[in-house]
């Protein structure tokens, strides 16, 4: 399995804030999101349904410390995607990796719902919840990957390395233009196997 702390090396390079987590560390990820809304000055969080799932506890922790915590597809329900995307607009957002590339330091978002990816998308900043075991060690792997999802019908995928950024304005280096100004990426260690697994 590829080394996490590479892909901490190379995410970190490109922007990102990273942070490792233990096996269902849930204080550790409240930690991690409650830092986003300090950072952008916010009490809202958006979580896709993917992320709600792999951490059921998260959406409770938030909202027990006083944040006012949705899931993206509730959030949705009954409003057009430019409602939506104002309601999204300076929340925090929490959205689940399908992969991480440790060549890149890159994620590959695993929400595949509009309101997911609008969450990942236009939120302020994101916190991208990465399992460990879903570390890859190249772009190569990742293509592999791509062609399995492509099969599935999965076919809006997109590969983030770190905020968005751009210099198409006058040439100076805009963050947070096409994207959130942060990123944050929480790898989830899962706890090593003992034995003769």
């Amino acid at each position: 399995m590829p080394d996490a702390r590479a892909f901490v090396d190379r995410a970190t390079a490109v922007g990102c804030q990273v942070s490792l987590a233990g096996p269902a560390d849930v204080d550790a990820v409240v930690g991690a999101v409650v830092a986003e809304m300090e950072a952008t000055a916010t009490q809202a969080c958006t979580l896709s349904a993917r992320a709600a799932l792999i951490l059921p506890e998260l959406a409770d922790a938030l909202s027990e410390g006083g944040a006012d915590v949705r899931i993206a597809e509730e959030l949705a329900a009954g409003l057009s995607t430019r409602e939506l995307a104002e309601r999204l607009a300076g929340r925090v957002g929490v959205v689940a990796a399908e992969a991480g590339v440790v060549e890149t330091g890159s994620v590959l978002p695993s929400d595949d719902t509009l309101p997911a990816r609008l969450t990942g998308m236009l939120s302020e900043s994101v916190v991208v919840l990465l399992p460990s075991s879903r570390l890859l060690r190249s772009l190569d792997d990742l293509a592999d990957l791509l062609s399995q999802l492509a099969a599935q019908g999965r076919h809006f995928l997109s590969l983030v390395t770190g905020p968005s950024r751009t210099s198409d304005i006058e040439r100076v280096l805009t963050i947070g233009v096409q994207g959130p100004r942060r990123l944050h990426v929480v790898i989830l260690q899962e706890e090593a196997r003992v034995g003769n697994e």
